[in-house]
């Protein structure tokens, strides 16, 4: 396993509130063996399972990256929109911050179409190929590509089926839950009092609600990843040639062919019988020679008949 201990502490966790869970009438039975104590009716997360999950979340992160799957970030309460972005795009990967439209990895050919929509006017738009329209269309356009852009331009280059699912509210995110569920896609989720973590591969409790402990949980799991790709980059980048050398020494030579060994005697006398035995011309069948015996009678006949005529 990564050594992350340098990265997160559980100092950093309290700090950030991470500890801090929703209170008893919204607690989640199953959520109980995450917990360390209730005080004042507001359930108090146990902090070193908190960071034991973040470690294993970490790691399960930096092993898809590393191996080059596409990962996407979902989170579109207010409280966690910016942060989503913000990480997303440090972490160069897809995000959903403003609202999960449904269908996004279920239906992805229709969604696909949306964001080539965007894409090809957004190119338009800028080489100027809406110009000669009257106000009011144009005004239309922009309009429309905003709306786009607010809710699929952190999918634009998605190829609709993602590695990694990383979601900042299990409750708010039903949906995108359930699709990643249906597709068979592991999902990274924060974890809250009032959730069942058992409907997520890779839970985290801890505070789902504050900023602070959404940036850090969040950071934490951007590190993880940019190491991950990192280190896939340097797996598929070849190595340079040094300075001065000839790129063309530095490829294989051909083959050469391989001298065949000279014959023995006893091969070559072999061969010389063989030829010997075989005949030149091939012998005329049996049937052959008779017809042309036959025929060479009847001319004799015929030219008998003739003589005695005369």
């Amino acid at each position: 396993m990564i050594d992350y201990k340098k990265s997160i502490s559980l100092k950093n966790l309290l700090e950030a509130g991470c500890h801090f869970g929703h209170i008893t009438v919204r607690f989640n039975p199953k959520i109980k063996p995450y917990i360390y104590t209730i005080k004042n009716k507001v359930a108090i997360f146990d902090l070193v399972q908190t960071r034991q999950k973040l470690l294993e979340a970490m790691e399960f992160l930096h092993q898809t990256a590393e191996s080059g799957g596409e990962i996407i970030f979902v989170g579109t309460k207010r409280q966690a929109a910016e942060i989503v972005k913000e990480e997303a795009v440090k972490a160069n990967v897809f995000y959903v911050n403003t609202r999960w439209w449904g269908g996004t990895l279920t239906n992805w050919k229709q969604i696909k179409q949306r964001i080539d929509l965007l894409v090809d006017n957004q190119k338009k738009l800028d080489e100027g190929a809406f110009d000669h329209y009257t106000k009011l269309e144009k005004l239309k356009i922009e309009r429309k590509l905003q709306r786009l852009k607010r809710f699929l331009s952190g999918l634009i280059g998605f190829s609709g089926r993602p590695a990694a699912m990383v979601v900042m509210d299990v409750k708010k995110e039903t949906t995108a839950i359930k699709e990643a569920r249906y597709l068979n896609i592991p999902v990274v989720a924060i974890v809250d009092s009032n959730v069942d973590p058992e409907s997520i591969e890779y839970p985290i409790p801890a505070n789902d609600d504050a900023i602070a402990s959404i940036k850090l949980i969040l950071s934490s799991l951007t590190k993880a990843i940019k190491q991950g790709q990192a280190e896939f980059t340097k797996k598929t980048t070849k190595a340079p040639v040094k300075a001065g050398q000839d790129q063309t020494k530095a490829k294989p030579a051909p083959e050469s062919k391989v001298a065949k060994p000279p014959k023995s005697k006893a091969q070559k006398t072999a061969k010389a019988k063989i030829k010997k035995a075989t005949p030149k011309k091939p012998v005329a069948s049996k049937a052959k020679t008779e017809k042309k015996a036959v025929k060479k009678a009847k001319g004799n006949k015929k030219v008998q008949a003739k003589k005695e005529a005369k």
